[in-house]
């Protein structure tokens, strides 16, 4: 699992934008230790964090709960940390409401999460769009935000993929929130809303993006009629 953001920009350039955690396991008993050991020792000369987990399955449906929000703000061409999260309706109307279905869906289906190092953590970032909400701290975290501590613009891959009129992978990441939904017999209308209009955009000879406010209206209005 990485929580590193990278993005092409043009034709031979790579930058990134966010150094973020990543984390290696065995996803069964059958890898031997040593294979992770070298793993580790490989990736680290990368200059990157590198983390081992004896949990990497957990760690990784920590990362999709992340990402799950995250592709939500690509319907309108959102950047996810600098003005989504901090937009007070497209928080509490999207974002939250995704997180929310994700872990109730995750919960059911048996699977249990792994914490891990740095925001991507689902519990840091629900934290944060927490705090956000609050009279006065939200204010001043929305300034830190602004000024010394700006986080990294995230180009996620489904937006790229938009844009080069490639297929995404929104079947894999709120996709699968909504297969294990269907798995065990219950509802995921705010993920299986956000795959759908991906799908919608792919189809697309060019990619129309909502606005916010039309992204947040429309999942306000989904949230009314699942209450």
């Amino acid at each position: 699992m990485t929580a590193t953001n990278m993005a092409i920009v043009e034709p031979g350039v790579v930058v990134c934008q966010r150094r973020g955690i990543s984390v290696i396991g065995a996803a069964s008993d059958a890898v031997p230790a040593s294979v992770i050991e070298d793993a580790h020792r490989v990736l680290s000369k990368s200059g990157l964090p590198i983390e081992i987990s004896s949990s990497i399955i957990g760690a990784q449906y920590n990362k999709l709960l992340f990402n799950t929000m995250g592709y939500a703000s690509v319907l309108s061409a959102t950047d996810f940390l600098r003005e989504g999260i901090q937009d007070r309706q497209w928080r509490n109307h999207v974002a939250l409401p995704i997180l929310a279905e994700g872990l109730r869906v995750l919960d059911v289906a048996g699977i249990s999460l792994q914490r891990v190092s740095g925001m991507s953590d689902h519990i840091r970032f629900e934290r944060l769009m927490r705090t956000l909400g609050k009279p006065i701290i939200g204010d001043f975290v929305r300034m830190i935000m602004r000024g010394p501590f700006k986080p990294p613009q995230l180009v996620f891959s489904v937006y790229q993929d938009l844009m080069r009129h490639r297929m995404t992978e929104i079947d894999f990441v709120n996709g699968e929130i909504v297969r294990l939904a269907e798995v065990n017999q219950v509802d995921a209308p705010f993920n299986a809303e956000v795959v759908h209009l991906v799908h919608e955009m792919e189809d697309d000879d060019e990619p129309v993006f909502f606005t916010r406010e039309q992204i947040a209206s429309r999942f306000r209005e989904l949230g009314r009629t699942e209450s």
